[in-house]
């Protein structure tokens, strides 16, 4: 399997396709949401009991927060792009794909463990949890991944 390089460029904002502004964005998006749920949280859990931790309407804000925020940000960016930024070439495809193959990893791992003390019937904060730090690791990590390769070299698929 070779490696491909990604061209250079001076002007790296402005030579950015679509969906390398929308990595971004959900890689800001999800990095400021997951702060801002755990500076609620935290404050919270010091000191009480996981049954006690009021977290789902914490949650479910900054959740919902997130989307409109992610959305509105891409749905600008898509209406002020140029025509010619709006296309998807091959790079882009193959990106995409290396970003899905870290992420899906981490989803399953956060489903197993929701799983696993679903099963040995643990508080419902953790189980809850468990499947919001799976996706948080997918969300940033498959970010991270995409965004070295677009920056850099990677495998061909």
């Amino acid at each position: 399997m070779g490696k491909k390089k990604t061209p250079n460029c001076d002007e790296e904002w402005a030579s950015m396709s679509r969906d390398e502004v929308y990595n971004w964005i959900f890689a800001l998006v999800s990095l400021v949401s997951t702060i801002t749920y755990l500076a609620i949280l935290v404050p919270r859990k010091i000191g009480a009991p996981a049954s006690e931790v009021s977290y789902v309407a914490p949650l479910l804000w900054v959740f919902g927060c997130g989307m409109v925020v992610g959305f509105g940000t891409a749905l600008a960016v898509r209406l002020a792009a140029p025509k010619d930024s709006k296309v998807r070439d091959e790079r882009d495809k193959e990106i995409e794909l290396i970003g899905q193959y870290v992420g899906s990893g981490f989803v399953t791992i956060g489903a197993m463990a929701a799983l696993v003390l679903s099963i040995l019937e643990v508080d419902h904060f953790w189980v809850s949890n468990s499947l919001f730090v799976g996706f948080l690791f997918a969300a940033v990590l498959s970010s991270f991944a995409k965004a070295a390769a677009y920056r850099g070299e990677y495998p061909e698929i």
